[in-house]
């Protein structure tokens, strides 16, 4: 029997077993494992990517694991399965394809807020991610609301580059 998106909101103790039923289709190749986090109760984000310890050193080929947070399962952004699946798969899944590419890219994120050059590349790494989102919302059967805030970050991700960009 399988979990649904409503059932692993109601009961935490099902959230790794929804996890792990999730085809993570294109990402998959990417991705060496998707991990609920219990522990970060309250914090913000709704997943993450986590990169692998080589990619650090600009070693490509390496995959990298995803942290799904319980806001994922509570947030006023996140309200069906589609929504889910376009954060998981669409987005954290496209900055692991490009985190085992491309694992400079890991190096931006841990500089971005000591160098210009490093954030614009870090905020052109999340609007490549958008895009791969917007690109799949129809498919997936997003809500209007979730698609509408994906679109608010992508022009607070435009307006950033054009300021980081003067």
């Amino acid at each position: 029997m399988s979990i649904t998106f409503k059932e692993a909101q109601e009961k935490p103790e099902l959230r790794q077993r929804f996890i792990d039923s999730i085809n993570l289709e294109e990402a998959r190749p990417y991705i060496e494992k998707v991990t609920y986090v219990s522990a970060l109760n309250g914090y913000p984000a709704a997943m993450a990517c986590v990169s692998p310890l080589p990619a650090l050193f600009n070693i490509s080929n390496c995959r990298s694991s995803i942290s799904v947070f319980p806001s994922s399962f509570s947030s006023k952004n996140i309200l069906n399965l589609g929504d889910f699946v376009s954060t998981l798969v669409d987005h954290e899944g496209y900055h692991a394809k490009d985190i085992y590419e491309s694992p400079s890219l890991t190096i931006n994120l841990l500089l971005g807020r000591f160098s210009k050059k490093c954030q614009q590349r870090f905020i052109a790494g999340e609007q490549r991610a958008i895009y791969n989102q917007i690109s799949n919302f129809e498919r997936r059967g997003c809500s209007k609301k979730y698609i509408a805030y994906v679109m608010q970050k992508q022009q607070i991700n435009k307006d950033l580059l054009e300021i980081l960009s003067c």
